[in-house]
């Protein structure tokens, strides 16, 4: 269960922002540039809303709970916000295969996801020049909410 129940993928543009802090260290100002940048994109035309939704709500989550884990582990924002356009969903970063649950650790090449049967693995393997989830519409593979 994602514990997301109550979201409602046609109204997450203006419910989910929030000022993204962790803790008592703000958010590095690129991590929060891109959360803006994210929240603001249009959506793939090759997604569902609510999934669009789901990768939105999921970025700002991890962002707020893991991204000083993250960036101390090395990761970049083409591992975490990445995607390949070639891949039949374009997505392959980080918070594509969260799905509404909870990143319970970062490490320098693995991000560990909790799963019904114990842990989902993601590896960091895009390069850091990867396009963003944000340059779909720009590259034209988006469309508007």
């Amino acid at each position: 269960m994602s514990g997301f129940a109550s979201f409602d993928p046609d109204r997450f543009v203006g419910e989910i922002r929030a000022p993204v802090a962790i803790g008592p260290a703000p958010l590095p100002s690129d991590w929060q540039h891109a959360i803006t940048l994210l929240q603001d994109a249009a959506r793939p035309s090759y997604a569902s809303s609510a999934r669009w939704a789901q990768v939105v709500q999921d970025a700002v989550i991890f962002a707020n709970t893991r991204a000083e884990e993250a960036v101390q582990a090395g990761w970049t924002l083409g591992n975490v916000f990445g995607f390949d356009p070639d891949q039949p969903d374009g997505f392959v970063g980080l918070v594509i295969d969260i799905r509404g649950a909870s990143v319970l650790r970062v490490d320098p090449n693995v991000a560990w996801i909790p799963h019904e049967r114990g842990c989902r693995f993601h590896y960091r393997h895009m390069p850091d020049d990867s396009p963003l989830l944000w340059e779909l519409a720009r590259m034209g593979k988006g469309r508007r909410r």
